[in-house]
């Protein structure tokens, strides 16, 4: 660390252990003095703006018997790049381990009230000054005269009303650490810096992480940060950001829809922005992430996305406030409570919504985040504990568009009514239940994602409701070797020792391959294009229902292909209803 002699400000460079230094806390103006100018002595040194900051910082220094200091414009060799490297990942420290602080307020009039004319300053919509806030212990504000105007702990009200930061973290009393990431990135929102890339550099400290310095990078810096966060952390409170514009609303718990994916990660702090300053986001607590079965979760990001081995929420729109709307995938991220909570308090469960993109694949839906509004002690379905993907970003190879046909199979509630006899059309209503793999199963759209695995079964079970209320479960198992996939319908009851196998013992994890089958179920299950099974209901009518797979040719249609059922009686054929999902 390079610093200034506060009597002769000659430099000296210090390895290890430090003397005791003043640092300057500052927004840069026109002419700053720059190394090379105080290592040279240049003849116009005196003469620059910046000037003056140095020799005041190092006078107010020397009278308080500090016999060094560090000023950021001269201090740092900007022209050697590893030295820049090194100051930028070393700044929050050499801030937190200062013996004071000066913040200079060129803006600040000498005169006027101070609580009026403070939240008007530069100062406090800097990106960098952030951490020069946070880290040290001794805080002095400086008008533009250089006339002390008070310190951090005696303007903690006033800080806290300007920044949003809690005050038991402006006085040290709380650590940083105990902040969610959310949070933090909170405070660095609506801040700028001249250079994109310092948007994320500013930050490092906060964050305690380390990252090169690649100054061109733009916004990817952002990216590399976040990505550093997670490689560290699992907070899953990183995710937990929205856009704030005029297609998407910024009011948490909104349920605003739109039609594409949206990326997993921030593109810079301003999408953290809170807009109630009253409420905090935490991760969550026991109870919350028993229900969500987010415990500790782990995930990395891959050149695939992001991997993550969690469980999902299964949800309706009823359970955040919104019912009749569907059913949702959602992660639970943390959870928010006012900030005046009591310690231990849990608050509501918030999150995001996926849309199921491909076989354990997933896509953020483009919405606001949700928080839930589910009722004490009620109970929310998840899906088995699985490692999954959920897209980073949109990138030429990986779309986030979620509307377009997937190569997957569609499985639509289906409403048949026969035709017998038309004074009396009975009415059959046919709808999807479970189903394996559940890695290639989408209960949200009710989607089968067919895999590049041919040999891969997909086994589902299908109820039919009759009208006197006689209730039917089918087996069907669709084989995808073909081009154009078939499927194999069977009668539960009669085939219970084949629905076993696929859908009674067997996990939602395990997967079944048409050559692994024994011979007697081998036998039973190999498919072909169109197949039936005979009903018996009340009264002793019977009924033959069969059913088939069909390339859809609707462009907004969910899926490529899509099941369809017939049910025939004494001559007598059912309309089919080919649903759109």
């Amino acid at each position: 660390m390079r610093l200034l002699n506060t009597r002769t400000l000659a430099f000296k460079q210090f390895f290890g252990r430090r003397p005791p230094y003043a640092i300057l806390s500052h927004t840069w103006d026109g002419e700053e003095v720059s190394h090379q100018d105080v290592r040279d002595q240049i003849p116009s040194l005196q003469s620059k703006q910046g000037y003056r900051k140095l020799q005041e910082s190092c006078r107010i220094a020397a009278e308080q018997r500090l016999d060094w200091a560090w000023v950021d414009t001269c201090c740092i060799d900007k022209m050697n790049n590893a030295e820049l490297t090194e100051s930028i990942n070393s700044m929050f420290r050499w801030y937190q381990q200062a013996a004071a602080c000066f913040v200079y307020l060129s803006d600040l009039p000498a005169t006027g009230e101070l609580k009026t004319n403070l939240p008007n300053c530069r100062w406090f919509r800097r990106g960098w000054t952030l951490q020069e806030l946070l880290a040290p212990e001794k805080v002095q504000f400086y008008d533009k005269d250089w006339n002390l105007r008070g310190a951090k702990d005696g303007l903690i009200v006033k800080l806290e009303s300007i920044t949003g930061i809690p005050a038991d973290i402006l006085t040290g009393h709380a650590s940083i650490r105990q902040i969610s990431i959310a949070d933090r990135m909170s405070w660095a929102a609506n801040r700028q810096t001249t250079r994109p890339e310092d948007v994320a550099y500013c930050l490092l400290g906060i964050f305690d992480v380390n990252l090169p310095m690649i100054y061109g990078e733009g916004e990817n810096a952002f990216r590399r940060l976040q990505e550093e966060i997670i490689r560290k952390s699992n907070d899953m409170t990183i995710f937990a950001w929205q856009k704030s514009n005029k297609h998407v609303t910024s009011s948490l718990g909104s349920t605003t829809p739109h039609r594409s994916g949206s990326p997993l990660l921030a593109t810079s702090p301003d999408d953290f922005t809170r807009h109630n300053k009253n409420e905090t986001i935490s991760i969550l607590s026991v109870r919350n992430a028993a229900m969500s079965a987010s415990i500790n979760p782990e995930y990395i990001v891959t050149n695939k996305g992001l991997r993550i081995t969690s469980s999902l929420l299964r949800l309706t729109q009823e359970d955040i406030g919104k019912p009749d709307q569907g059913l949702h995938y959602f992660l639970g991220l943390g959870e928010i409570k006012p900030r005046s909570s009591p310690p231990g308090q849990r608050g509501r469960m918030m999150g995001i919504t996926l849309n199921k993109n491909g076989p354990d694949f997933f896509v953020r839906r483009n919405c606001p985040l949700r928080v839930l509004s589910e009722p004490e002690g009620s109970v929310l379905l998840t899906t088995c504990r699985r490692s999954f993907y959920i897209q980073l970003d949109d990138t030429a190879t990986q779309p986030l568009n979620i509307t377009s046909p997937v190569d997957a199979i569609a499985f639509p509630l289906q409403h048949l009514t026969t035709t017998t006899d038309p004074r009396a059309p009975e009415k059959i209503t046919v709808w999807p239940g479970r189903a394996r793999p559940e890695s290639h199963w989408d209960e949200t759209r009710r989607l089968f994602f067919r895999s590049n695995k041919r040999l891969l079964v997909l086994a589902i079970s299908a109820f039919a409701i009759f009208q006197d209320g006689t209730r039917v479960e089918l087996l069907m198992l669709v084989d995808q070797r073909a081009k154009r996939p078939a499927v194999q319908l069977f009668l539960q009851e009669k085939e219970a020792e084949l629905y076993e196998w696929f859908l009674g013992r067997t996990e939602a994890s395990d997967i079944h391959y048409w050559e692994q089958l024994p011979g007697e179920l081998w036998r039973k299950a190999s498919p072909w294009p169109g197949s039936q099974v005979e009903v018996v209901v009340g009264g002793g009518r019977r009924y033959v229902m069969s059913a088939w797979i069909q390339e859809t040719d609707d462009p907004e249609a969910a899926a490529l292909h899509q099941v369809v059922f017939r049910a025939e009686r004494a001559g007598g054929v059912t309309d089919e209803i080919r649903a759109k999902l």
